[in-house]
């Protein structure tokens, strides 16, 4: 049972590694590299300001503040978020608190105020000179005048998110506290002592799903929650609707961003893009999109992305693209792209999702095996088997005398006695109670339950490569624009070919090249 365990832990993990580098990309971008996170510390926040173009990493070692005139580095333990206010001044939320960070590197702790929690989790600014800070004892706002004071009447208990976003002249609040949506508009010019009232929100088709990250003002969509599975959108109209769009297995949002008209989501499989939050997502070229990411920013042509080895900036130049798809090679590159055969489609996905299962001894008949078997073992008896070895020896002499017809005669008697055994036992032990309910059913119940969930998560992948790969091929049949783009069908019919054959151990490619096909050196 505990082999298993540990193959379904490693396929899992082939899961991940194979899906980052299998998927198709979107890419309309370049990445290049903008920072290194320090040794041993991981880059999770990051800010950019729009007026200065200066970028702010924060992770477990502190925060650093790159361009500008000087390079900014402040050792403080645990940020958490990063925001930049108006005058240019960075607000670091730390497990100790708020710290102010001004643009010649001094630096601050804020005062929230008397009593208050020093954690704080998220940080929000630049809503008419406004800042709020989530912390684990609830939402403080900080006025234009930086003073740090409760203007909302919101519980007291551990906020998770906090956003800010001007609205004429009133200022529209919303956090999430003790796991409820709470939205507060006060105005922005109102006194420090005065407080607002604030409402509960629970939108009918995001409940139960705790709201990761917020977005305004999108095209799409007057706000946006981003949660674990999908967007709770709110429209002009304040109707609330749920998108579940598709996503890669294993991609569990972080962060969401806009730049580039492009929709950017933090996600553990990597950066996904969109041109819309309905989709369709994919990943962003690599490393962005091949690596998980922990954090991301977002600003106008500015997108900025870390990952768990680096910090990587959007460049000015996109990728030229064929309807979407990956990178085209020059147009001289591949001048008879457009006459080549197309690649042959291959079999059919039931076939494709049977190799798969196989080569991971995932198919079903393998679990409905591991189930019999169990079922079985509660009528096999515990054996026990005992060898024992017995030896005794004994010696013994005695001594007496008597009288006999007037002599004396000297009795002398001596013994030797040995005795050897050996015993064999043999037990055969039922307990009639596992025939009622067997305890190893639970265990193998458990162990199929991970089984089948890898197994789906492995099925959706591969038919996500393998559709993807037949659009590609059904755009190739028509006739191409140009050369690029024809090449550029070909490229990711080939990416998308290799994936599929990494999932079938070899036996896509195998198929595809039949015995009659030559090999070349072309694509599949």
């Amino acid at each position: 049972m505990r082999s298993r365990a540990t193959r379904v832990a490693a396929l899992a993990g082939l899961l991940c590694a194979s899906t980052v580098a299998a998927s198709a990309a979107v890419v309309n971008l370049r990445w290049e590299r903008a920072a290194a996170p320090w040794p041993g510390d991981v880059v999770g926040a990051l800010a950019l300001d729009a007026a200065s173009g200066r970028l702010a990493l924060g992770g477990e070692r502190g925060v650093r503040l790159i361009g500008g005139e000087r390079e900014i580095e402040l050792v403080r333990a645990g940020v958490r978020d990063l925001a930049f206010l108006e005058d240019g001044a960075l607000l670091a939320a730390t497990d100790d608190g708020v710290w102010r960070i001004d643009p010649d590197g001094r630096h601050t702790r804020e005062t929230l105020g008397p009593g208050e929690a020093r954690r704080v989790a998220r940080i929000a600014a630049g809503a008419a000179g406004f800042a709020a800070a989530a912390t684990e004892a609830g939402v403080v706002l900080r006025d234009r005048a930086g003073r740090w004071s409760r203007r909302v009447e919101l519980p007291r208990a551990e906020a998770t998110l906090v956003a800010l976003r001007a609205r004429g002249r009133d200022v529209e609040l919303w956090a999430v506290i003790a796991g409820g949506l709470w939205i507060s508009v006060f105005p922005a010019d109102a006194p420090e002592h005065s407080l607002s009232a604030a409402r509960l929100v629970l939108p009918e088709s995001g409940s139960g799903a705790l709201p990761l990250d917020v977005a305004f003002d999108l095209p799409e969509a007057d706000v946006a929650l981003v949660t674990a599975n999908g967007f709770a959108v709110r429209d002009a109209d304040g109707a609330w609707r749920m998108l579940r769009p598709s996503w890669p297995p294993g991609a569990t949002p972080l962060r969401f961003g806009v730049a580039r008209d492009l929709r950017a989501l933090a996600t553990a499989a990597g950066l996904l893009l969109a041109p819309e939050l309905a989709g369709p997502w994919q990943r962003a070229a690599a490393p962005a999109g091949s690596d998980p990411s922990l954090a991301l920013a977002a600003n106008g042509r500015d997108l900025v992305v870390a990952t768990h080895r680096e910090v990587l900036r959007a460049d000015g130049e996109d990728i030229p693209r064929a309807d979407g798809d990956s990178l085209a090679p020059p147009q001289d590159a591949l001048p008879a792209a457009a006459s080549l055969p197309p690649p042959p489609a291959g079999p059919d996905i039931r076939a494709v999702q049977r190799a798969t299962l196989a080569y991971l001894e995932l198919q079903p008949e393998i679990a409905n095996s591991l189930r019999a078997r169990a079922a079985r073992s509660r009528w096999l008896p515990v054996m026990s088997f005992r060898v024992g070895a017995e030896r005794d020896r004994f010696e013994g002499r005695g001594w007496d005398q008597s009288f006999v017809s007037g002599g004396i005669r000297d009795l002398y008697d001596e013994g030797h006695d040995r005795s050897d055994d050996l015993s064999l036992d043999l037990t055969l032990a039922w307990d009639l109670g596992d025939g009622v309910f067997n305890p190893e059913e639970i265990d193998v119940s458990r162990e199929l339950r991970s089984v089948i969930a890898l197994r789906d998560d492995v099925l959706d992948e591969v038919t996500q490569l393998y559709f993807e790969r037949r659009r590609a091929l059904a755009q190739l049949a028509q006739p191409p624009a140009t050369e690029a783009e024809a090449a550029a069908l070909r490229l990711r019919s080939a990416e998308l070919a290799a994936g599929i054959d990494a999932w079938t151990g070899g036996w896509f490619t195998r198929v595809l090249r039949g015995p009659d096909t030559p090999r070349t050196g072309g694509t599949r």
